[in-house]
């Protein structure tokens, strides 16, 4: 039976903010996305299931993905049957790092019309254990003079939609890396209220909507109840973060994403005044909040302290939100 080649089943994620990775998903389903990585990634995935509060704050993990080698092609093309080549596990080979290796996560995404998104990155220390001198000063440099270092964490990048303009606006690294301890608010603002004059804030990259119409700007108390949520889950997160030290992240971000779709946004709202139960699956919903990049991360039983720096970061990550709603109410968002 001949091979089809994996890669061109693959197309590339078009709603990623921030990383280095080149995230990809499957041409025909938008179920997953897929993010290259090492062994040690997958581990930290596969532990995970020892947590289970902590996996509702997380991508559900699919498994691994890895182009084939040379071998494996040449016996997928003489093969008359169907030949499923053999992946390693992280049992297997602890310490490699596997071919090509990729994780398959859930998309965070899926169900939204038009996702806003923000990528903040988490804590004061960017580095693992196994990071050398050179990595280490590296993401000190990187850290320095930013709100890593004021407030342990960052706004990474940001994707939002202008219901009013029709416009995609994307925010790269630069302009997180322009904000201080005094005027971080304005990005936070920027990311709830892109129909305002903080939206047209700092440099951008628009795209337009050939798709849209024109329309009033989300309501407001609907975005105030997007902030609230937003808030109340990292209040849970912090608290059992808190009394897990042996849950060690770095290098990690929490992603936000809310409906960006007027028309969507009144249809779900419409469903939760009529209905309490929760979405079903593929049901659009509002907005959603996870932990995400474990690549350096880790859990250590031996750990009897959370990191501090870390904590942090997730205290200023909600007094940023309650500033938010206070801001709104002033200047009536």
């Amino acid at each position: 039976m001949a091979s089809t080649d994996t890669q061109s089943l693959l197309v590339k994620f078009d709603n990623q903010v921030a990383g280095h990775d080149t995230l990809m998903k499957m041409a025909t389903d938008d179920l997953m996305v897929i993010k290259p990585c090492e062994a040690r990634e997958v581990q930290f995935y596969e532990a995970c299931h020892s947590h289970p509060t902590f996996c509702g704050w997380i991508p559900e993990c699919y498994g691994t993905l890895r182009s084939s080698t040379a071998s494996e092609l040449h016996l997928l093309e003489t093969s008359q049957d169907s030949v499923t080549p053999i992946i390693p596990t992280a049992e297997e080979q602890p310490d490699a790092k596997l071919p090509d290796d990729h994780v398959c996560l859930e998309n965070i995404l899926r169900g939204f019309v038009r996702p806003c998104v923000l990528d903040l990155k988490m804590g004061k220390n960017l580095f693992d254990h196994l990071a050398d001198e050179t990595k280490i000063d590296k993401m000190k440099l990187n850290a320095k003079d930013t709100t890593i270092e004021s407030m342990a964490m960052r706004i990474s990048g940001m994707k939002v939609y202008d219901t009013t303009q029709c416009v995609y606006r994307t925010y790269k690294k630069d302009f997180g890396r322009s904000f201080t301890k005094e005027d971080i608010i304005n990005g936070f603002l920027a990311f709830f209220f892109p129909s305002s004059t903080y939206g047209s804030m700092g440099k951008q990259e628009t795209i337009d909507d050939k798709e849209g119409n024109p329309t009033q700007r989300l309501p407001a108390k609907k975005i105030r109840w997007i902030i609230e949520s937003f808030r109340d889950d990292l209040v849970d997160m912090r608290e059992w973060i808190a009394k897990t030290p042996s849950l060690e992240l770095i290098g990690s971000s929490l992603l936000f994403v809310y409906e960006g779709d007027r028309e969507t946004v009144d249809a779900v709202w419409k469903r939760m005044l009529e209905d309490d139960e929760p979405a079903e699956e593929n049901e659009p919903i509002l907005c959603d909040v996870r932990l995400i990049d474990f690549a350096h991360s880790r859990w250590d039983s031996q750990q009897t302290k959370q990191d501090p720096g870390l904590l942090e970061g997730f205290d200023n990550a909600i007094l940023l939100l309650n500033q938010c709603m206070e801001v709104q109410k002033s200047e009536k968002l």
